[in-house]
């Protein structure tokens, strides 16, 4: 089974091509898009504070990136980047491709993950993410999508 994608050059989202195709104001697409953008450098805890991710303190950073990835959350950069790749050649990577394929879409995607793994990275946080993992994943036994963001 071959996969068949528009190639495109840069990744985009499925919205705007519906919005477009349903003849909806492009310029309130571009309001909203700027909206979840801001939206997603502010992290929302239990309690319903609001903090600025770059504000957060590195032990509650890093627990939040274990639990979203132990819990199987993917970023927007990784689900865009599926949505406008079109494929390996081969039949092979087709096959391999049409599975971890099927296996994202069927993720949930987490608004604030790309920010919150650009910030741990940029404090030299990622050993305490795996760390943190590996321990979570004593306790649940779920897989994680951790391989995604090495």
């Amino acid at each position: 089974m071959k996969l068949r994608r528009k190639k495109v050059d840069k990744p985009f989202f499925f919205e705007e091509d519906f919005l477009r195709d349903e003849g909806i104001d492009s310029n309130s697409f571009q309001k909203r898009k700027t909206i979840l953008t801001e939206q997603s450098k502010i992290w929302t805890t239990e309690d319903g504070r609001k903090i600025k991710i770059s504000k957060l303190e590195n032990s509650h950073l890093v627990n939040i990136v274990a639990m979203l990835l132990q819990k199987g959350f993917i970023g927007m950069r990784v689900y865009e980047f599926y949505m406008s790749y079109s494929g390996p050649k081969t039949d092979a990577g087709q096959n391999l491709f049409s599975r971890e394929l099927d296996r994202i879409l069927k993720s949930p995607v987490s608004l604030h993950l790309d920010n919150l793994i650009s910030e741990v990275t940029s404090k030299g946080l990622w050993e305490n993410v795996e760390k943190q993992v590996e321990l979570r994943k004593q306790y649940f036994p779920n897989q994680t999508n951790m391989a995604m963001y090495k």
